[in-house]
C-alpha cells in the first residue's frame, strides 16, 4: 500500500513511513482496515498538562504598580508645570547649585560629619570633635570646575569655629542690576541669562554650612506674571524644597528686611533633605521699578544663625542697585 501523506510504497502492516516519518494509524471501516498518516509529535510535559498559552495573559496592576505610575505621572506633571511657569524655568537650571555648594561634589565625609553634628544624642563638644576629625573629598560646583583644586583640601568646620572673612571682593553686573561685596576666597559665576531672568550665582567655600547664594533679576515679561513678593517667595521655596520632607514655615521677627535702602519681603522654612539633613531655606524678594528681584540661599539648620551673621548678612548689607 501507499503512504497517505507522501504516497511512498509501504508494507500493509507497517505503522511508520520511513520516507516522510509519518505514523500510520489504522482506521476501522466496515470489515476492512484502512490507514491514515498523522504527524509525529513529542512533548516533555506530563500527560494531562494543559496546552501552553499562545497569548500573554492580561495582568491586573497591583496597588504598588498603581502608586508608582501615579507618582511618575505626578512628578512629570510637576516638572511640566514648573517649566511652563517662567519663574520655574528660570530657577530649574540653577537650583541644584544650592545643594552642590553646601556639600561639595562627592563630599560624602563632609555630609556625614554635618549629619553627626545634627544628632540630638550628641552634645556640642562631641559635634565639634566629629566635625574636626572628618575630611571631605575634592569639592567642585556644577559651573565652576576650575575651582575644584582650590577646594580639594577643604574640611568641614565646626559650628563654633567659622572663619570670619578677612577681605572682600566686589561683584557688579548691569544685567542683574546689582552690585555687592563677597569674601575674597568665594567665587562668582558669570550671570546665567534667559528670556525669563538673569541669575548671578555666588559660591562659598565648601562645607561652611551654607550653599550658594542666587541673585535673580526677573525680566519685564516674567515680572508681569508675578502678583507680589510673597507669591514669588512661595514659588521659589516650593521649587527648592520639591523633594524635601517635613517642610515647616519659620516665624520671622522681621519679615521686611531693609536691603539696598528698600524694604524686601522675606519667607523662611525648614525641611529635611533626602539624606536626612535639616536645612533652613530663605527667599527674599522685592519689586524695584517694574521688575522683581529675588535672593535665595540655604544653610544647615543647626548653624543657621552663625552662618547668617558671619557670611550672609555682610553681603546683604553691601548690596545695592546699579540703577
Amino acid at each position: 500500500m501507499k503512504c497517505p501523506r507522501c504516497e511512498a510504497e509501504i508494507s500493509n502492516t507497517t505503522t511508520f513511513c520511513a520516507r516522510c516519518e509519518a505514523s500510520i494509524v489504522p482506521v476501522a471501516a466496515h470489515a476492512s482496515a484502512s490507514y491514515q498518516a498523522t504527524p509525529m509529535s513529542f512533548s516533555y510535559l506530563p500527560a494531562g498538562t494543559p496546552p501552553w498559552p499562545t497569548t500573554v495573559p492580561q495582568r491586573h496592576p497591583s496597588q504598588t504598580d498603581q502608586l508608582a505610575h501615579a507618582q511618575i505621572a505626578q512628578d512629570t506633571n510637576n516638572l511640566s508645570l514648573a517649566r511652563k511657569n517662567p519663574v520655574g524655568r528660570a530657577l530649574l537650571s540653577v537650583v541644584l547649585l544650592l545643594f552642590i555648594c553646601l556639600f561639595g561634589v562627592g563630599g560624602t565625609a563632609g555630609v556625614i560629619a554635618f549629619k553627626e553634628s545634627l544628632s540630638p544624642s550628641s552634645d556640642m563638644a562631641n559635634k565639634n570633635s566629629n566635625l574636626s576629625r572628618a575630611s571631605s573629598e575634592p569639592a567642585a560646583t556644577a559651573t565652576s570646575q576650575a575651582n575644584s583644586e582650590a577646594n580639594a583640601t577643604a574640611t568641614p568646620v565646626a559650628p563654633s569655629q567659622f572663619p570670619k572673612p578677612t577681605s572682600y571682593s566686589t561683584a557688579s553686573n548691569a544685567d542683574v542690576n546689582l552690585s555687592l561685596q563677597y569674601p575674597s576666597n568665594w567665587t562668582v559665576d558669570p550671570p546665567q541669562k534667559s528670556p525669563d531672568a538673569v541669575i548671578l550665582t555666588l559660591h562659598p567655600q565648601p562645607n561652611l554650612g551654607v550653599g550658594a547664594l542666587l541673585f535673580s533679576h526677573f525680566s519685564d515679561a516674567t515680572s508681569a506674571t508675578i502678583k507680589n513678593p510673597d507669591e514669588l517667595n512661595q514659588q521659589t521655596l516650593e521649587i527648592v524644597s520639591k523633594d524635601a520632607t517635613n517642610i515647616q514655615s519659620v516665624a520671622l521677627s522681621n519679615a521686611t528686611p531693609t536691603i539696598a535702602g528698600t524694604n524686601w519681603k522675606e519667607s523662611d522654612e525648614t525641611c529635611i533633605l533626602s539624606n536626612g539633613l535639616k536645612v533652613h531655606l530663605t527667599s527674599i524678594t522685592v519689586q524695584h521699578g517694574k521688575d522683581y528681584y529675588n535672593i535665595i540661599f540655604l544653610t544647615l539648620h543647626a548653624v543657621h544663625s552663625e552662618v547668617l551673621q558671619t557670611y550672609i548678612q555682610p553681603i546683604l548689607n553691601s548690596l545695592h542697585f546699579i540703577q
